[in-house]
């Protein structure tokens, strides 16, 4: 399978794009109103790993640094002159996403920061400087790799300020693994259980699930992707090339593999794993644009007679894991029921 590291575009309305060699300063006007604000950097031309200390090979994560509210108070220092404290619950801004080639930086993140951004992020001119960590390595005496010529497609959305009943949450389905086609996922018992119980538990948040949609994947990618190793979550291994399947639009792109495992554990079975955390949420068919799930337990219906049991119902089991991971992604929202249906199937992408 070739490798690929496709720069998506974004949303239609955003507040800015361009592309931007690392360490170069971007500028934001940031109205009244803000609830949050995202960054997302996609590699043009960037190394995809670093070394460190002689043989500690870490990824080149994409992260945005000197991030600065229109008062010039810093935000967010990635690279500060001192070490960052053990316990990080006190900062105002949290980042430690494995996410080379793309990713997604989006405050407010924490506790700290909710509080003090509760009406709203400060209006104004917000900047930051475009910043990866082989950048960063050209400072550091125990670090090879470094570059200052990485060029990124950079991306801000803002997000307006919403009443908690204005929002809905939409979901997709890849079929990778399971025996199962997109037109029949809908009517099929294990499905209707998952997708019941996964509205279930994000009901019970205030959350509403809305469209539920199921695509087929190309064969090759069935093949391929079937039996996932979670182990290699490199720009191109399978887990990563896999999520380039998942299709445009503002979801939350969830692909059902027969198996996944960690081989570094002698095999144990793994029930999830994301892209990256935070993910380019509405970038689909970037490397890190969904999460797998492994759907092994979804026909294993004979326990589902009653409420949520994640220990006798494999669907409930799968749903379960599935709203715990992706709890980030969340709108709250009222009055609205899940309904699914199948889609047009993924692009097939060149092997």
């Amino acid at each position: 399978m070739t490798c690929a590291k496709p720069v998506i575009p974004g949303p239609a309305v955003v507040a800015h794009h361009a592309v931007h060699p690392v360490n170069d300063p971007v500028s934001i006007d940031v109205p009244a109103g803000t609830a949050s604000l995202t960054i997302v950097e996609q590699a043009i031309s960037a190394p995809d790993s670093i070394t460190i200390n002689g043989t500690i090979t870490i990824p080149n994560v994409a992260v945005p640094d000197k991030l600065r509210d229109p008062l010039g108070t810093l935000i967010y220092d990635d690279n500060p002159p001192s070490p960052p404290p053990a316990d990080p619950s006190g900062e105002l801004v949290f980042f430690a996403s494995s996410s080379p080639v793309t990713s997604a930086f989006t405050i407010p993140n924490t506790t700290p920061m909710l509080q003090r951004t509760a009406q709203g992020l400060s209006p104004g001119i917000w900047q930051f400087r475009v910043n990866d960590f082989a950048f960063e390595c050209l400072g550091a005496s125990n670090c090879a790799g470094g570059s200052n010529a990485s060029r990124y497609d950079v991306t801000v959305l803002l997000k307006p300020s919403a009443s908690a009943a204005s929002g809905s949450l939409d979901v997709a389905f890849y079929l990778v693994g399971p025996a199962l086609l997109a037109r029949d996922a809908p009517s099929d018992p294990g499905v209707k259980r998952m997708i019941a119980t996964l509205a279930g538990i994000y009901a019970s948040a205030g959350i509403c699930l809305r469209n539920v949609t199921f695509y087929d994947v190309p064969s090759w990618a069935e093949t391929a992707f079937g039996v996932m190793n979670a182990d290699d979550a490199s720009p191109c291994g399978d887990l990563d090339q896999m999520f380039r399947l998942s299709v445009p639009g503002n979801k939350l792109d969830f692909f059902l593999v027969g198996s996944l495992v960690a081989t570094s554990q002698g095999g144990a079975t793994v029930v999830g794993i994301d892209g990256t955390i935070p993910g380019p949420s509405g970038f689909g068919g970037t490397i890190h644009s969904g999460a797998a799930v492994n759907a092994a337990d979804l026909p294993s219906v004979a326990g589902c007679t009653g409420p949520l049991d994640v220990v006798h119902c494999g669907p409930d089991r799968v749903a379960y894991m599935r709203a715990r991971r992706a709890a980030g992604a969340m709108i709250s929202c009222s009055g609205c029921s899940a309904r699914s249906r199948s889609g047009r199937s993924p692009a097939s992408n060149p092997r």
